[in-house]
């Protein structure tokens, strides 16, 4: 969602001439580029060398705390990345480039909102808000998923065994994602993708089942050794519920097999860490 001082920013940032497009992000699918941010907008300007008196308008009178400025290339196009924190705990990324490369660069990115497009660059892009907002996985992508949800969870517990903490305990995160990812399918199954969901887990606690959410947020908020094998145990019974509800439903095939095997490794090295 935007913020308020955003959408207050916009409409006096729209009568500089020297900006052509505005464009705030909404979901990013490329994470390997890209930071977590509150906010994301991306300018396209007429004149790049001017790129300092833009951050200069939008920042205007407020108070920040932290900021960052960095020149950076994406395959062929340059651009000017800007990180800022206010004093309200409003946290921007700004992206400044010049507007003929737009067009390119947004494809980073799976989801926009075009707020600005004085050439109609855009304007092939200006619906993609109204996207799909989560990509169901097709029946390969699926069992793909759950098997390699099953070889982490593995991983956790044999670094535990091992008495690998920290490297368990990291690997536990990716468990999380994993999670994430197949409950987004779900809900996005369940509403029919009428809903808002991300891989922070927005919307859980309104539409996700209770016994599913409070399940989610026990193994989110397990902490210290003693509640590992629980986090992993439970992780695992969430996930089979959640990815046999998805196969009963698309037509695909759960991979029942490997399921079991994994859950079969799992209790031996939990009874042999236990001795």
């Amino acid at each position: 969602m935007q913020s308020d001082y955003f959408l207050d920013k916009q409409y006096d940032l729209a009568k500089d001439r020297n900006i052509k497009s505005i464009i705030y992000i909404t979901e990013n699918e490329n994470q390997t580029i890209t930071k977590k941010y509150l906010h994301t907008i991306v300018f396209g300007l007429e004149d790049y060398s001017k790129v300092k008196s833009v951050i200069k308008h939008f920042i205007g009178d407020s108070k920040v705390i932290l900021s960052k400025i960095s020149e950076e290339i994406f395959i062929n196009v340059k651009y000017t990345n800007y990180e800022v924190l206010f004093e309200d705990a409003n946290l921007y990324q700004l992206i400044f480039l010049e507007n003929k490369d737009i067009k390119e660069y947004i494809t980073l990115y799976k989801k926009i909102i075009v707020l600005l497009d004085r050439e109609d660059e855009l304007s092939d892009k200006k619906n993609s808000k109204f996207d799909s907002n989560w990509t169901m996985p097709n029946k390969d992508v699926f069992i793909e998923e759950c098997i390699d949800f099953y070889i982490e969870l593995v991983q956790v517990a044999l670094n535990f065994e091992e008495n690998n903490i920290s490297k368990a305990y990291i690997l536990k995160n990716s468990i999380l994602d994993r999670l994430v990812y197949i409950i987004n399918s779900h809900l996005s199954l369940k509403y029919k993708n009428g809903i808002k969901v991300n891989q922070y887990g927005h919307n859980f606690s309104v539409y996700l089942e209770k016994e599913y959410y409070e399940e989610f947020i026990h193994i989110l908020l397990s902490n210290g050794e003693k509640d590992l094998w629980t986090s992993i145990f439970k992780s695992a019974q969430l996930y089979r519920s959640i990815a046999l509800h998805i196969a009963e439903v698309e037509g695909f095939i759960y991979p029942k097999k490997e399921d079991v095997q994994t859950m079969g490794v799992l209790r031996n090295l939990y009874n042999k860490e236990r001795k």
